[in-house]
């Protein structure tokens, strides 16, 4: 009987392995709360199923087959359609039922040859094999928990004076003050009056998301940091670079507190540092595992609809979000970073905050006025930290590209730059050309003392429906 538990075994797995590859990313009461669900799911599951084929071997057979199919059923999506493919879009539902009628058809061969199949002997080797990984797997977990733990206890032995708060915002997809279309005016002239520093004509190094923020956090270009990136990169290859960065490491080692606040699409940026406090608008409850988990599994096919609805909600909850943590006191130096999916579509209001109907994710008519009014949030945000601030602080404003429209590719580099400390002199190294591969390169320098070099400004095109990659030599002219 005891062989009987192997689909217990055998379909932890992956929760073990997932959990393994991000130790001190992923907490352990999420990983215990996965385990369970998991297990539950998996009793009730095959309990039913056995109800209907009258067979146990059998019935776990086809669950297990099942379970691994459906569990990686976005990524063998992502892995065969994203990098060729025109419009992913158009092909999801045909692979759906393709994919469901594999699973199908796998069941009833199955069922049909049982009898033929060995299952016992299938049931024995299935057991001692998964029981065998689960071991490794564990004991691999428990040595890296050791040693994560160890290194997180060692005390800092070379701290800077006098370290400043860093309150960090990323407006994602704002366009700046060198755009030819959509520079706000107002926000620049209000931006300068509260004593900010403004890059004129700063550029991200990509115009997409999944490049230029893990480029900015690890301050190098992806294809020194993704082998075989040079050409071509969909973005779940880039994810374990939020999980694992320059910039985050480097702050933890000061020993700053960290506060991060984002929303579901950034499951994969930095979480559970020790000692940290990890802000989502999800609330307590949010388990970063299980969302990894279905992530990669058939049902993110079907989560589309409902988080594009939340996103609205989100962006005035993280807002309100940064402002309640301002208020929060700590003796250790604070770092505050969030990433505002705005002005970035789907565009929600207009400039004066009034609801826009219609096709708020395609037309780009709507962003200029959109950008104004997130530029009016977060003008009330920076009234908000600067009355909280300590006097040596640092506000970091910035996006991460503009409007990605391909007639003005170059004009989708064009990004917001703005910084504030109250000793203007601090900003003196930095370029009004400043691009982001850089941008913690010089302030890294002028904050700790560091000497990193300063990288030369490239720009690379990534392709919306190929995901490719090339230079593009006029931007820099």
């Amino acid at each position: 009987m005891i062989y009987y538990l192997y689909p217990f075994l055998l379909c932890l797995i992956p929760v073990h392995a997932l959990f393994g590859q991000n130790i001190g990313e992923i907490s352990l009461k999420n990983y215990f709360q996965t385990i369970a669900y998991f297990c539950v799911s998996i009793l009730l599951i095959i309990f039913i199923l056995n109800y209907l084929i009258k067979d146990i071997l059998t019935t776990e057979i086809i669950f297990c087959i099942n379970y691994f199919l459906l569990l990686y059923a976005n990524s063998i999506y992502l892995a065969i359609f994203s990098k060729y493919k025109a419009s992913l879009s158009k092909n999801k539902i045909c692979f759906i039922l393709l994919y469901l009628f594999c699973c199908l058809t796998i069941t009833f061969f199955i069922i049909s040859f049982a009898e033929h199949l060995f299952l016992p002997i299938v049931a024995k080797i299935l057991f001692w094999l998964s029981f065998i990984i689960n071991i490794l797997i564990v004991a691999d977990i428990i040595q890296k928990c050791l040693n994560y733990f160890d290194k997180n206890v060692l005390a800092v032995t070379e701290i800077p004076a006098a370290l400043p708060d860093i309150y960090h915002i990323l407006a994602d997809g704002h366009s700046g003050f060198s755009h030819p279309r959509y520079s706000d005016v107002y926000f620049k002239t209000e931006l300068e009056k509260k004593g900010f520093y403004i890059c004129q004509n700063a550029h991200s190094n990509y115009n997409q998301t999944h490049l230029s923020v893990p480029s900015m956090l690890n301050m190098d270009y992806i294809y020194n940091l993704i082998p075989d990136s040079q050409y071509v990169c969909a973005p779940y290859e880039s994810w374990h670079l939020y999980s694992n960065n320059i910039v985050f490491n480097t702050l933890k080692r000061y020993g700053y507190k960290f506060s991060l606040i984002m929303n579901k699409m950034f499951i994969n940026i930095h979480k559970n540092y020790s000692g940290a406090d990890f802000i989502y608008s999800y609330g307590q409850n949010h388990n970063d595992l299980f969302d990894i988990l279905i992530f990669n599994s058939i049902f993110r096919f079907f989560y589309k609809k409902n988080f594009k609805d939340s996103l609205e909600r989100d962006v005035n909850d993280l807002l309100e979000e940064y402002t309640r943590q301002l208020k929060k006191n700590t003796k250790r130096p604070r770092y505050i970073y969030m990433h505002l999916l705005a002005p970035h579509n789907p565009y929600f209001t207009d400039e004066h905050g009034n609801k826009i109907r219609g096709d708020i994710y395609h037309n780009h008519k709507l962003y200029g006025a959109y950008q104004k009014y997130i530029d009016k949030q977060l003008l009330k945000l920076i009234d908000e930290i600067q009355k909280n601030m300590k006097e040596n602080s640092i506000i970091i404003i910035h996006s991460d590209h503009c409007l990605h429209e391909e007639k003005s590719i170059k004009d989708s580099f064009n990004i917001l730059l703005a910084l504030y400390c109250s000793d203007k002199n601090r900003f003196r190294n930095i370029p009004d050309n400043c691009t982001l591969v850089n941008l913690f390169r010089y302030l890294f320098n002028e904050l700790y003392g560091k000497q990193y070099p300063i990288l030369k400004n490239k720009y690379y095109e990534i392709s919306l429906s190929t995901n490719a990659i090339k230079e593009n030599l006029e931007i820099g002219e």
